[in-house]
């Protein structure tokens, strides 16, 4: 960030911070097209990621995140094998969240079967960016990367994560720094219950028990919940606040939905 308050595509990316937020990276190069060392104010990228990313983000995130970048040296970690799947999962998320913002310019419901974005000039402009980001991106999976899944931010566990002891070995930390620092709010209970889907519950009972890390009544009620989801049942307000007290503490334990 330099003393104007505003950041280049790349640096808006988390790459040069050893890590890859795939949702604020799409913002960013929706707003500078191909020019990734095009300089974007941060109120101007906040703005925009409300605007255009309102289901997914909790109020702050954005400062929050743009200040961690600006604040964090990136540490080295030991290099490790090639670490593909997460990275490619978070470029293609990228490409989905320009072709939802291609879609929505348009005015075309994304549920109906269109090519037209396709030729839409700041979807291929924000592409073409995100191509020549790629190489750099990919080069991430070199260090031994985690990703968030709450903002589905992928990077360095050093930096972006850090590490917990359980039974006496060191594991990464489930949500990234700037997650872990808002998870009380609102929008992040609504955004954990989101990840959570019947298999994601049934699961849950399966590795709370395999693990040990829940207890036998939250293992039962994670079981009641898959079948609550499968059959779309109406929950209570007392379900629904022990759900997202079940969900958090798997989340903050490691647990994948």
């Amino acid at each position: 960030m330099n003393n104007s308050g505003s950041f280049t595509v790349e640096q808006v990316s988390g790459i040069s911070q050893n890590a890859f937020n795939p949702r604020l990276t799409a913002v960013a190069l929706w707003l500078a097209g191909a020019d990734t060392a095009q300089e974007i104010s941060a109120a101007r990228l906040a703005e925009l990621s409300v605007d255009l990313l309102a289901t997914y983000l909790d109020p702050g995130y954005v400062e929050r995140y743009l200040g961690r970048l600006a604040a964090e040296d990136a540490e080295t970690e030991e290099p490790l094998r090639m670490q593909r799947f997460p990275l490619d999962d978070a470029i293609v998320g990228t490409e989905a969240t320009l072709r939802k913002f291609a879609l929505k310019e348009l005015g075309i419901d994304s549920g109906e079967p269109t090519d037209a974005f396709v030729t839409h000039p700041k979807y291929i402009a924000a592409t073409t960016g995100l191509r020549l980001l790629e190489p750099r991106i990919r080069a991430l999976g070199s260090f031994r990367i985690t990703t968030c899944p709450t903002c589905l931010l992928v990077g360095s566990v050093g930096t972006w994560f850090g590490y917990r002891t359980v039974r006496e070995k060191q594991i990464p930390q489930s949500w990234c720094f700037v997650c872990r620092g808002m998870r009380n709010t609102e929008a992040m209970d609504k955004r954990i219950m989101d990840l959570f889907n019947s298999d994601s519950w049934f699961g849950l009972s399966k590795w709370g028990k395999e693990t040990e890390l829940l207890t036998p009544w939250e293992r039962a009620f994670a079981y009641r919940m898959g079948q609550a989801f499968a059959e779309d049942w109406q929950l209570t307000e007392k379900q629904l606040s022990n759900a997202k007290k079940v969900a958090n503490k798997a989340l903050a334990n490691g647990y994948k939905p």
